[in-house]
């Protein structure tokens, strides 16, 4: 059977360059990363967010992080854009409203339901 040379070509330079956009976002003066854990994720099928402690702005409120990388289970992690993430807990806010949650159940955040990060 032939093997369709310029399409394996055509994948290859694609992944290559998905692979360099990844690298990008652990390097440079613009990338940073937010990172969470959340290794009860996969057991209560959602990730907490939040975005006030003690009465004050925090969180996704106010992170200047590019990406926010989440621990669903011990040593496996979801990397999105802080904008992506945002719109996420925007309509979570608006669909479920803030919960109480974090240390103490000190901070306010947004419950969004880990299949919308898949």
């Amino acid at each position: 059977m032939a093997v369709n040379r310029s399409a394996f070509d055509v994948a290859l330079a694609a992944g290559e360059k998905q692979e360099r956009l990844f690298a990008a976002i652990f390097d440079g003066p613009v990338a940073y990363v937010e990172c969470k854990s959340q290794v009860q994720a996969v057991r209560y099928r959602h990730v907490y967010i939040e975005h006030q402690c003690r009465g004050r702005p925090s969180g996704i409120a106010v992170t200047q992080a590019t990406h926010w990388a989440i621990e669903t289970q011990p040593g496996r992690w979801i990397i999105l854009p802080t904008e992506a993430l945002r719109r996420l807990w925007r309509i979570a806010l608006d669909r479920y409203g803030a919960r109480w949650g974090g240390d103490d159940m000190a901070a306010l955040g947004a419950v969004i339901p880990l299949s919308w990060l898949l």
